[in-house]
């Protein structure tokens, strides 16, 4: 079987999770795109605990403020996004994905105003159509809501547990 769109680190990163069962922190991986791709490469093979795992590792990294000023997938010290990290997660398209909610909330509540349009100007229309229903459908200001939830709130199904 040849996986040809799938990079080196993520490679690796599956082979570790077969031997181990478990995605080591983001700080024991080449970077963080990495882990992304591994959570699609997991989708695609259907291996949810797989996607599980992985996600409590990109939750935990996305939902640290220091971490995320030093890392690859920003264009500044800001919560900007790169253009490579928000096109990986709407290339599949689904609405329901997990990673692209996590993504789209994390844009909503901790991006400032000019950072977010520049966001979504590199990004697409529909990432910009995202954000503005997710601060029209949440009232964060009023509510007092400012953070992401827990990396649970962005599991997929598995056989042994419901959510």
């Amino acid at each position: 079987m040849r996986l040809e769109d799938v990079s080196e680190d993520t490679f690796n990163i599956l082979v570790q999770w077969v031997y181990e069962q478990k995605v080591k922190s983001v700080t024991d991986h080449p970077g963080f795109i990495a882990l992304v791709e591994l959570w699609q490469l997991a989708e695609r093979f259907l291996m949810p605990k797989l996607q599980n795992d992985a996600m409590d590792v990109i939750w935990s990294y996305m939902a640290d403020e220091e971490e995320l000023e030093n890392a690859s997938v920003y264009d500044s010290c800001e919560w900007a996004p790169s253009d490579e990290f928000i096109n990986l997660v709407y290339a599949t398209g689904l609405d329901s994905d997990p990673l692209k909610r996590l993504l789209i909330k994390k844009l909503a509540l901790k991006t400032k105003p000019g950072l977010l349009k520049i966001a979504c100007n590199m990004a697409s229309w529909d990432v910009a159509m995202d954000v503005m229903m997710e601060l029209a459908n949440n009232h964060y200001e009023q509510a007092g809501e400012r953070d992401i939830g827990v990396a649970k709130d962005y599991y997929v199904k598995t056989e042994n547990q419901g959510r």
